[in-house]
């Protein structure tokens, strides 16, 4: 092809050329007969999704078996309200709030876990779960006004300590504490629930729930402080 070219321009004439030979590469027309036809093509996700939420349910369902039933639990009842704070890959975070109530001799109050409720039988400081949109403040004051029929002023919480505890890899209590030494109204248990007050070396010989353990000596810290300017004026 190449010399027939070149003759045909020495010459002045048109020469024929021989024929293309076959190139091993495929045309435009055969690459193009083997793309996809047009249109858009979509991924059909719904199986994948329910997938996903069947295993999420299932999940959340054994954090709720893990820490029990709703039945007067007011310190680790779950809701609907729960599904919306995802703490880690398929485990859920759970925000109680409790509260170490002080007197002038010392001694905090602790409430006894009914038999209905999960840890029953155990000693804890008093509060219950932070609903959803709900400040920790205000969560605190309204369980103190159900549980113990009290009446307690936000401005007379302070922020004392923090608890922490998982349960397995499916929930995870994470327990902000108060300290309040100024209310109203008489305390009583309103559930149904055992309250004593008790010295801290009381507080040390009961069976208290896993969250509530770590928390006792900020609370010892809290009570002799509160105690001490008492004692001095008694004396």
């Amino acid at each position: 092809m190449f010399c027939n070219a070149v003759l045909g321009r020495l010459t002045g004439r048109v020469l024929a050329c021989d024929p293309p030979e076959e190139s091993s590469v495929p045309s435009q027309k055969k690459v193009a007969s083997k793309k996809r036809p047009k249109g858009k093509t979509t991924l059909d996700n719904t199986g994948a999704k329910n997938n996903r939420v069947k295993l999420g349910a299932r999940k959340f369902s054994r954090a709720k078996r893990l820490l029990g039933s709703n039945n007067g639990d007011s310190r680790m009842k779950t809701s609907k309200s729960d599904t919306q704070m995802p703490h880690e890959e398929g485990a859920w975070l759970l925000v109680v709030v409790a509260v170490a109530l002080l007197n002038d001799r010392g001694q905090v109050l602790l409430s006894r876990r009914t038999e209905r409720q999960t840890f029953a039988g155990m000693w804890e400081f008093p509060g219950g779960k932070v609903e959803k949109n709900e400040r920790p403040e205000a969560a605190l004051v309204r369980e103190l006004q159900e549980e113990l029929g009290i009446t307690v002023d936000e401005a007379d919480l302070r922020p004392l300590s923090f608890g922490t505890h998982a349960f397995g890899d499916h929930a995870h209590l994470l327990m902000p504490l108060y300290e309040c030494s100024r209310w109203s109204g008489e305390v009583s248990g309103k559930e149904g629930q055992e309250v004593e007050w008790c010295s801290i070396s009381e507080i040390r010989q009961r069976d208290l729930p896993p969250g509530d353990l770590p928390l006792i000596d900020a609370v010892e810290r809290a009570a002799l402080a509160y105690a001490q300017p008492a004692l001095s004026i008694a004396t």
